[in-house]
């Protein structure tokens, strides 16, 4: 019990999430950096097409999400031969998604954005790129299945290494297709789409064949000949349908966001686009440390040792903020380096440097936000934590709009939301975690 909870185990379990984490925003950073010298446009349209095709992988990441519950609370009872059925019928229902997100991006997206997006360009430089980022998502969620295994089990060394070789498959590729290296041709939007597709399915690869030959896969009951059994996806679906939806209004709430500010100018939209994948890049280690939350308290339950999680919570609390105090001084301190490997285009330099103030202090907002939610998750209780999002996630488009459409302000005071989204997530889920019904949880 005491190990679990150690600061040894936090960061044993929270490390390699966090080198995944960083291997794949170092590549939404590259795209970011390559497509910003093909124009802003190209920077925008491509931006914004991939928070579209992030909506569905975060809703397919809501039912791994709910999945990694299960099986870490499994795991914490010792209860290791159902976890391999977890697992298959995890498998099951992405392989449906799948299918039903491919035909959304392919053919649903042109439909849903022609009235949404006003400049014509990112238009079509959108439906360009989602016609061939499509055929990625059936690799997305396979890598979300085993994944979800991996860290539901806390057996996630394997990230460290998996995700760097994909990701560093996708930076190579980028560069070749998008700029026409290496002997391939300049395909711009479109080669950042291929690249990424190829770099996944190697990934998807790796990860397969690396759990073909786990010595522990018999221990797990992995692999085991078992059909689609709609019972037992249906309980997965009610522990993970809240955080599918969830996912989904989250995600839908930055593609929002970010059509507003569209509508504010192309240099604010490319200002913005800059600002996300700053952001994405420093909030790695929250995430990492978050995920940990979610299935070592999905564990400390399974051991019915629902009285340690607040001091769980505590010391992931502190080595995140203490993460952040050591990330965030050296992207702020050296902002004028960091803005200009992105770009050199001074009125847009002008506009980035504030924001990157306020994401500063914003960070540590969201540290203590999300490891509470993500606490409350762990529980079990994931149709409580959609509710708190839902709520936050209201007050914060509010905010954003009344800041954009009613009374258009600055980027400045735009990206200042972010405190009030997490600043009312962190009340919120603070107040339930202390009071509320969660310490007998079953799932």
């Amino acid at each position: 019990m005491k190990n679990i909870i150690s600061y040894r185990n936090i960061i044993k379990v929270a490390l390699p999430i966090i080198i995944s984490g960083l291997s794949i925003n170092i590549v939404n950073i590259t795209d970011t950096i390559f497509l910003s010298n093909l124009s802003e446009v190209a920077l925008g349209a491509a931006g914004n097409a991939g928070i579209l095709y992030y909506i569905f992988v975060l809703i397919g990441s809501g039912f791994a999400v709910g999945s990694q519950i299960i099986i870490g609370r499994r795991n914490g009872e010792k209860n290791y031969k159902k976890i391999g059925s977890l697992v298959a019928q995890t498998g099951y229902f992405m392989a449906a998604m799948a299918f039903v997100f491919f035909f959304l991006l392919r053919f649903g997206g042109p439909f849903f954005l022609k009235d949404i997006v006003s400049s014509k360009e990112v238009y079509q430089l959108i439906n360009e790129y989602l016609y061939h980022r499509s055929w990625g998502i059936f690799f997305t969620l396979a890598t979300l299945v085993f994944i979800s295994f991996y860290v539901g089990t806390t057996k996630t060394k394997v990230l460290s290494w998996i995700t760097p070789i994909s990701a560093l498959i996708n930076i190579v590729l980028d560069y070749g297709l998008i700029f026409g290296h290496f002997g391939f041709p300049a395909m711009g939007v479109k080669g950042a789409a291929i690249a990424s597709n190829i770099a996944e399915i190697i990934g998807a690869s790796i990860f397969l064949f690396y759990t073909l030959n786990l010595k522990s896969k018999i221990k797990y009951g992995l692999f085991q000949a078992e059909k689609p059994d709609f019972q037992k996806i249906g309980k997965i679906l009610f522990t993970a349908g809240p955080i599918m939806v969830q996912n989904f209004i989250t995600l839908a709430s930055w593609f929002v966001f970010f059509t507003l500010i569209e509508n504010l100018g192309e240099n604010q939209l490319a200002v913005s686009h800059i600002i996300r994948s700053i952001y994405m890049l420093i909030m790695i280690p929250v995430f990492g440390f978050a995920d940990s939350t979610n299935t070592l308290t999905s564990n400390l339950l399974g051991q019915k040792q629902a009285n340690q999680v607040f001091n769980l919570i505590f010391r992931v609390i502190f080595v995140s903020f203490f993460a952040n105090l050591i990330a965030m001084p050296l992207v702020y301190f050296n902002r004028d380096f960091v803005l200009g490997i992105y770009t050199d285009n001074a009125e847009i330099l002008a506009l980035t440097e504030p924001v990157l103030g306020i994401i500063s202090g914003a960070i540590f907002v969201f540290s203590l936000g999300i490891i509470l939610y993500r606490a409350i998750a762990g529980t079990g209780k994931t149709m409580i934590a959609f509710w708190i999002e839902f709520v936050t996630l209201i007050i914060y488009l509010i905010y954003v709009v009344y800041f954009t459409k009613i009374n258009p302000s600055s980027l400045s005071v735009v990206w200042s939301s972010e405190f009030v989204y997490f600043g009312f997530m962190s009340i919120i889920g603070f107040i339930y975690l202390k009071y509320g019904n969660w310490k007998t949880s079953k799932i």
